[in-house]
């Protein structure tokens, strides 16, 4: 994914939560506590989803 699509998809998804989740300076960019607390979120529930035979065969 071209990285402007993905910084306007993450500026999208920070508007509809109303929070800030990426702090970015010129070198880095680093998860803020909302941004790390939905990417726990989203590990919970992609560990509870049945993963694909490609997943799979990654692990």
């Amino acid at each position: 994914m071209a990285q402007p699509v993905l910084s306007c998809q993450i500026k999208a998804l920070e508007q509809e939560l109303e929070c800030t989740l990426l702090v970015r300076t010129t070198r880095r960019v680093e998860l803020t506590a909302a941004g790390k607390q939905l990417h726990e979120e989203a590990q919970k529930i992609s560990r509870g989803c049945p993963r694909s035979g490609a997943a799979r065969a990654r692990r």
